[in-house]
């Protein structure tokens, strides 16, 4: 097939193909359902084997890197091993019991993701969906890694649920070659698809300190409210130790102009369709 018989078929021009096709530019969120239908590729499949790309990132739900490696034990080092270069000033005093935290990654397989640069895990990002009593302490900068059980986490059901933002870590070694892109695609992949599925998650919560990671929140459209009161990291971008931020994303779409909804209108439409009935 042809740039141009592409270019026809998507209803888009053999210029903008080409920019695609040379790395030059990224597909839009209005090009990329056009593309896949043609060219018959998943969602995973098109973002990471554009051809002439010199960043050679992926992305993988940790479901589906667990199925590929063979276990999720083995997706948890990964995301571990990624943790272990932004070293807390006490873990324990943060996170609480480690198994705990692998408990919750093991029963939400579809809440993470990892990025990959080439055949490195470069970055990830883990979610729990909270009851409304969690997410009020996390909004009100309260430290509830300690305590938090699985009683915390409701069942997904249709219906507006509150998310818990857990992890977003991105290494400083990729800091100027910035992830961040693919980690919002990921994020974003996930939310439609469960919004597609009756579940909208429509106030998510985060506690962040590095720059990169913060620098990511904001693009997904994170805005700061305030700081938390118990989680501090040494940052090796900053050398130092900060105290965490609160951050927070309503997605409602009586909204204008929020950033996820302009990133992908197909979420906007969804939560329209679903948003009274929920």
């Amino acid at each position: 097939m042809t740039q141009q018989s592409l270019a026809k078929a998507i209803g888009v021009t053999r210029e903008t193909i080409n920019r695609i096709v040379t790395g030059k530019s990224e597909p839009g969120y209005d090009t990329i359902p056009g593309l896949q239908s043609v060219l018959k590729f998943s969602d995973n499949d098109f973002i990471w084997c554009r051809v002439g790309t010199k960043e050679k990132y992926r992305y993988e739900f940790f479901d589906q890197a667990a199925q590929r490696l063979g276990s999720i034990d083995k997706v948890i080092e990964i995301t571990e091993a990624i943790y272990d270069q932004f070293p807390s000033v006490d873990d324990e005093a943060n996170y609480g019991d480690p198994k705990k935290w692998r408990y919750f990654q093991r029963k939400f397989p579809e809440f993470g993701a990892v990025v990959w640069h080439e055949d490195k895990a470069v970055a990830y990002w883990f979610c729990l969906p909270v009851n409304d009593n969690i997410y009020d302490q996390l909004l009100a900068g309260e430290n509830v890694n300690l305590s938090i059980t699985p009683q915390d986490t409701p069942r997904i059901t249709d219906g507006k649920t509150c998310l818990y933002f857990v992890d977003l870590m991105v290494l400083e070694a990729y800091q100027n070659k910035m992830p961040g892109k693919y980690l919002r695609e990921s994020f974003l992949s996930f939310v439609l698809k469960k919004a597609k599925g009756g579940t909208l998650f429509h106030r998510i919560v985060a506690n962040l300190t590095s720059e990169p990671a913060v620098s990511v929140a904001i693009g997904f459209g994170f805005h700061e409210l305030g700081e938390h009161e118990v989680h501090l990291m040494k940052s090796d971008i900053e050398k130092n130790i900060c105290p965490a931020k609160i951050y927070e994303m309503v997605l409602d779409p009586n909204i204008k102009d929020l950033k996820p909804f302009l990133y992908d209108p197909e979420l906007k439409r969804e939560f329209n369709k679903r948003w009274r009935s929920s």
